[in-house]
């Protein structure tokens, strides 16, 4: 596990321990070894939310658990720009 590329890291703004990690594959082991699936973002989706909060920024300042993705839902129902501005200041 520890050879896979991935980085945790625990977010007061959110209560919770999230997950950046470089690929799918990478992912699919996370999620083996217990971390939820709602808090991992591959390189991929970073770049996507990125990309997304040029064009709309968004107000951190807002309910940040409403925005979170949660369990049962997708990342489409969510708003995980906030979250990927938060964690990267």
């Amino acid at each position: 596990m520890l050879r896979l590329p991935f980085v945790m890291v625990f977010s007061e703004a959110l209560g919770e321990t999230i997950f950046f990690c470089e690929d799918d594959n990478t992912k699919a082991a996370l999620v083996e070894e217990g971390a939820s699936p709602w808090s991992i973002y591959t390189r991929a989706e970073l770049r996507t939310l990125c990309v997304q909060n040029r064009i709309a920024p968004l107000n951190c300042g807002k309910s940040m658990r409403s925005n979170a993705r949660s369990p049962g839902g997708s990342p489409s129902d969510t708003n995980p720009r906030c979250i990927a501005k938060c964690a990267f200041g």
